[in-house]
């Protein structure tokens, strides 16, 4: 099931949808009129907000995807449960590059720069790619499975069992540890969320 809330004036449920097969893994703002939303049969959909009908869809997965990740105006990253980051044309529905080099599901992916982006695993494992050449820049080996990454002040943020940065000493924790870290960069806040059912905003002191 996907849900749209309003949120100008007071939470405010505006449409729901039976999106998937399966339980939906994951969403993604493709534009102010568009979302994608990824499943765990391994399908990508395309939705028109208006209209609440799907304007494409992408089959070419069979595993669950566990993120998605605009890249560009017309294309997107998806990182799937096989293990595998991939590049997708929005407008032809097809996959332009598949990035191979994780040993478990991708289950985060993070914009660099114009040109490389990192993606991070249950693997312990995250890596930075060049998006042009495929090729892996950058390889960090972790003590904890990665689940969300961000970049804050130039610097990676890495979520998992607590919240780290990737080339410091800085250190939080959630006692359900961190599945998803968003970062605020008009505000300078990290809003940080975990599975003991919490959403925490913090200040960057680094």
């Amino acid at each position: 099931m996907i849900k749209l809330w309003k949120l100008s004036r007071g939470i405010k449920g505006i449409w729901k949808v039976q999106g998937h097969e399966g339980s939906v893994t994951c969403l993604g703002v493709a534009s102010p009129r568009s979302l994608l939303s990824g499943g765990s049969e391994g399908n990508i959909k395309v939705w028109d907000v208006e209209s609440r009908k799907i304007a494409k869809e992408y089959e070419e997965d069979f595993q669950k995807i566990e993120c998605l990740k605009m890249y560009s105006p017309s294309t997107f990253m998806s990182g799937c449960s096989d293990s595998k980051a991939k590049l997708w044309d929005i407008r032809t529905a097809r996959s332009i590059s598949s990035f191979t080099d994780h040993n478990g599901p991708v289950t985060c992916i993070e914009l660099w720069d114009d040109y490389s982006f990192y993606t991070g695993g249950l693997d312990y494992k995250i890596r930075k790619w060049d998006i042009r050449t495929g090729g892996v820049l950058n390889s960090i080996r972790t003590q904890e499975e990665v689940r969300s990454l961000a970049k804050v002040r130039r610097k990676l943020l890495i979520g998992g069992k607590s919240l780290q940065v990737a080339d410091g000493d800085y250190t939080y924790f959630h006692s359900g540890g961190i599945s998803k870290i968003k970062y605020d960069e008009e505000n300078d806040l990290l809003f940080t969320a975990s599975k003991d059912s919490t959403i925490a905003a913090l200040k960057p002191i680094f």
